[in-house]
């Protein structure tokens, strides 16, 4: 096979022609390695932007129920001071519950 091989070019020829198929493999490998890493780079981007649109739905319901609770919490202490005020006119003394 070797000396099939030397007929068609020389062993100098040959290192040249393995170093230029080398560099244009390695050319079109970085091309993809490139080209992936931009295809993650948008994936990602991606996956993150739904992150931050579940976060920020999420951070508005946890903002609503906190408004909610001290809401509702001030309604309960208003109403157990009305109640305490109605509690010691009729019976003459509040209840400590």
């Amino acid at each position: 096979m070797k000396k099939v091989a030397s007929k068609y070019f020389t062993n100098k020829e040959g290192e040249t022609l393995k170093k230029d198929l080398l560099s244009t493999v390695d050319a079109r490998l970085q091309g993809e390695i490139t080209k992936l890493k931009y295809e993650l780079k948008d994936e990602q981007t991606k996956f993150l932007s739904e992150m931050h649109d579940m976060v920020d739905g999420l951070a508005s319901e946890v903002r609503d129920n906190r408004d909610f609770r001290d809401i509702t919490t001030n309604q309960i202490i208003e109403d157990r001071e009305r109640i305490g005020k109605l509690e010691k006119k009729v019976f003459g003394v509040v209840s400590l519950s």
